[in-house]
């Protein structure tokens, strides 16, 4: 049973619950605005009121009584569906938006986490602009924006490191290799506005600090690039992602220790094989989504197999797996970097 509700009411109550929402979200330096717009909704029509007035219906949940008259009875809904215009009231600081529907009560309509949604979105927008080759717009749009991380969560500087790398990889292709090192300290640094801690075991240093070697190789620079590869090597950890291993093993080429280099390739095409035939375990789906992690997790197997064949100077199976890598997931960014060396 619907009735008419008193439209000024409704919008007091709500607004002052809003507001109260809105401030127990709110720190020191944020600001709540309060805001009217126009959203369009599909609604399903209502029929026609009661023609005779109802005085009171009884309830049973808690005792309620249910005083209808002086408004209309309004208790049937049809099932024309047509998109309605309503006025949306919204309450909002930098955490939390919220908005309420005068016209269909007042009550709350829409909460949601600003933070996260917005957070979320940029990221998405900035992979997409370094999967694109745009790396400057996309250095820009995160020097220009604060993060917040949440426990457990690294993404933001994944993906600033992940734009630097590709516009220094860009950079040594053009030979301007002073500006690629820039962009490779830069990848190694953990700005304030990411809210991200160094992670010690990821193993992206080594992969960083193998790069670098190769820009300090191109300038001449025999001595620093020899230290490169020792940086790289003293931050491998066992526990670092499977991926860095190629990095750890052509660090360990380099300073005379083939044993590790060649231990370190082995085990990159046995966790490639063992992933394609064991599938994604169950943490991985719960983390991504099912589709999304079959896809991911194919894609990174035959990189991972693709890194293994390329230390190993089997340059065509290489290329293989990364094409095969690429064709599984067009956005994975170490796969198409790889083929494009290759290419």
């Amino acid at each position: 049973m619907t009735v008419s509700p008193d439209p000024s009411t409704s919008v007091r109550y709500a607004v002052v619950l809003l507001w109260l929402l809105a401030a127990a979200a709110a720190r020191a330096d944020s600001l709540v605005q309060l805001r009217e717009e126009s959203v369009t909704i599909p609604t399903c029509q209502i029929g026609p009121a009661q023609r005779d007035p109802i005085f009171y219906a009884g309830r049973s949940y808690q005792g309620a009584k249910g005083p209808v008259y002086p408004y209309p009875l309004l208790d049937k809904l049809t099932d024309q569906r047509v998109d309605k215009t309503y006025r949306a009231i919204y309450l909002e600081n930098r955490y939390v938006q919220f908005s309420i529907l005068p016209e269909i009560g007042g009550r709350i309509f829409t909460g949601c986490d600003v933070v996260a949604q917005r957070d979320d979105a940029l990221l998405r927008e900035i992979r997409l602009a370094t999967l694109v080759g745009e790396f400057d717009r996309a250095i820009d749009l995160i020097e220009r924006h604060h993060f917040h991380s949440w426990e457990g969560e690294g993404g933001a500087h994944d993906v600033y490191a992940d734009a630097h790398l590709a516009r220094a990889q860009q950079f040594s292709r053009q030979r301007r290799y002073q500006q690629a090192l820039e962009d490779y300290e830069a990848a190694l640094k953990y700005p304030e506005n990411l809210e991200s801690t160094r992670a010690r075991r990821s193993g992206r240093e080594v992969q960083i600090y193998c790069l670098m070697d190769k820009a300090r190789e191109a300038m001449g620079d025999q001595a620093e690039a020899r230290r490169c590869f020792q940086q790289a090597v003293a931050a491998w950890s066992d526990k670092a992602d499977a991926q860095f291993g190629y990095w750890y093993a052509l660090a360990s080429r380099a300073l005379g220790d083939e044993a590790r280099a060649t231990a370190a390739l082995e085990s990159l095409g046995r966790n490639g094989r063992e992933m394609l035939a064991q599938g994604p375990p169950v943490d991985f789906f719960s983390k991504f989504g099912s589709k999304q992690s079959t896809i991911a997790y194919q894609a990174s197997a035959h990189y991972l197999l693709g890194l293994g064949c390329l230390g190993q100077g089997r340059t065509s199976d290489a290329k293989q797996q990364f094409d095969e890598a690429v064709r599984i997931d067009p956005s994975h960014l170490g796969a198409r970097s790889m083929a494009a060396d290759l290419h």
